[in-house]
């Protein structure tokens, strides 16, 4: 085939789904093969956000389907990782996962202990790369740097404002009972 009266030759090279693999056939083909126009993408495989939550309660089923849902509508693959170990330890390893990943565009999670070694300097590594937000358990003021965006109840203000409203509702007092999923939740 051709244009303009000259004749054309396409090229094609495989990126493999892969950020680092498509930057460097892109380049060859510009530098090497001397093209004069690369075209091409990114597959949504190789645009992934993951979600790493906290524990692994049936709390987390609704933000699981919104998440993946939303994802989708985004033209996103959506990955979605629960802290089975519901620890630390657990979490930590989840996120040297992501660290080592090329793939991932996004990262949301809940911090199971933001005062757990190594934690915020996981996050800040995958923060300097890719957005990184928190959901429901945010990490501590100090390190807020390591994160673009909470996403979240200030369970503080929430308690002072349950507090008054109990007051409201029993003013000679009474007997209350307040759960929450982690005592470290801020």
């Amino acid at each position: 085939g051709g244009g303009l009266g000259k004749q054309l030759d396409a090229l094609a090279d495989d990126g493999a789904s892969d950020p680092n693999t498509f930057a460097q056939k892109a380049d060859q083909l510009i530098r090497q093969d001397c093209v004069a126009a690369v075209f091409g993408g990114w597959t949504s495989a190789s645009r992934k956000v993951v979600f790493i939550t906290n524990g692994d309660s049936p709390f987390w089923d609704a933000a699981e389907k919104g998440f993946l849902d939303a994802a989708a509508k985004q033209g996103l693959t959506g990955q979605f990782l629960r802290n089975k170990g519901g620890d630390s330890a657990s979490q930590l390893r989840l996120l040297d996962q992501i660290a080592s990943r090329t793939d991932v565009a996004g990262l949301a999670i809940s911090i199971v202990d933001a005062s757990a070694v190594g934690i915020i300097d996981r996050l800040r590594e995958i923060g300097a790369r890719i957005p990184v937000v928190t959901v429901d358990s945010d990490c501590r003021p100090e390190d807020q740097s390591c994160r673009r965006a909470y996403i979240g109840t200030n369970n503080l203000e929430a308690g002072k404002v349950a507090g008054r409203i109990a007051k409201q509702l029993a003013p000679d007092g009474g007997g209350w009972i307040g759960f929450v999923g982690s005592a470290d939740a801020d």
